[in-house]
């Protein structure tokens, strides 16, 4: 898998990469990143029961878990299937319904004593600008807007809902020096 480098930053990461900290946490909106972000309407109201998501990302996450790799949704957004999803996959801190992603991301990063250097926040939208920001390494889906291209470190080919968080969980775990391939023994959820 190849990851598009941000170009505007990517001298910026090639210098980062040689000085890098082990990224300990990874963060991550939901809507446009782990779903393609569409919203599925009735009549009714939007069908709260139905989101979609890509098993190849499921088995990124759970491979950045089983590294030791603390995983953190922040999404703006909340639905019970999304909920039951990141439990399924053992995401340790979920936060649905969130307004200031920076905040939270703020007191999680303070909880866990990881700094912010140490970490990944992975968006796709203008509310994920303040976490992108904060976190030590950016990362945003191809289908990401420009705003948010813009400020990334790295972007991935692949789109939100389509894999993109298996591409960005392969270049966490290499940057970390883990070969994903070594993580497949034993229980690995997809």
């Amino acid at each position: 898998m190849t990851l598009i480098q941000a170009t505007d930053k990517q001298a910026d990461v090639e210098q980062a990469d040689v000085e890098k900290k082990s990224i300990r946490l990874f963060a991550f909106d939901i809507d446009g990143v782990l779903t393609d972000g569409r919203l599925y309407y009735a009549a009714s109201g939007e069908q709260a029961g139905l989101k979609v998501f890509h098993v190849h990302d499921g088995m990124g996450l759970s491979l950045m878990k089983k590294a030791g790799i603390k995983l953190v949704a922040i999404s703006g957004r909340g639905a019970p299937a999304t909920q039951c999803r990141l439990a399924e996959l053992g995401v340790d801190h979920i936060h649905l319904g969130v307004k200031d992603k920076a905040a939270v991301l703020a007191d999680i990063l303070d909880q866990e004593k990881i700094s912010a250097s140490e970490a990944v926040f992975m968006g796709d939208d203008l509310i994920d600008l303040g976490a992108m920001n904060m976190a030590g390494l950016a990362i945003a889906p191809s289908n990401a807007v420009a705003e948010v291209k813009e400020i990334a470190d790295v972007i991935t080919e692949l789109q939100g809902g389509m894999g993109a968080v298996r591409e960005a969980a392969h270049y966490v775990l290499r940057r970390n020096n883990v070969e994903p391939l070594s993580l497949l023994s034993g229980d690995v959820k997809q």
